[in-house]
Order: structure tokens, then C-alpha cells, then sequence
């Protein structure tokens, strides 16, 4: 299993690469975006369980 820092980079490179999809598009339900949005809320579900499992 991904430690914290592992999943926090992992979120901050989703969300870079889902800002110039959406800036590249000019609709933001094109598949590319939404397969990356998809990917960030995998990433922020799995940091904040292994947030609260750390607490």
C-alpha cells in the first residue's frame, strides 16, 4: 500500500495533468478530463483512508 507522501504527489500530478486537459478542451466533459477527475477522486479516497487510519 501507498504511503501519504506517495498519495499526496500522486493527487498533485492528477490535478496538474486534469487543469491542462480542461485549459486544452474547451468543454470539460470531454473523456480525457473526466478519466482524470475519475483518477483524482480514486487518489483522494485512498489519502483520506490512509489519513484516518494514521489518526
Amino acid at each position: 500500500m501507498e504511503n501519504l507522501v506517495n498519495v499526496e504527489s500522486k493527487i498533485t500530478s492528477l490535478r496538474n495533468q486534469m487543469h491542462k486537459l480542461i485549459h486544452k478542451n474547451s468543454f470539460i466533459t470531454t473523456s480525457e478530463v473526466v478519466t482524470a477527475s475519475q483518477k483524482l477522486d480514486e487518489a483522494l479516497n485512498q489519502y483520506y483512508k490512509l489519513k484516518h487510519k494514521i489518526n
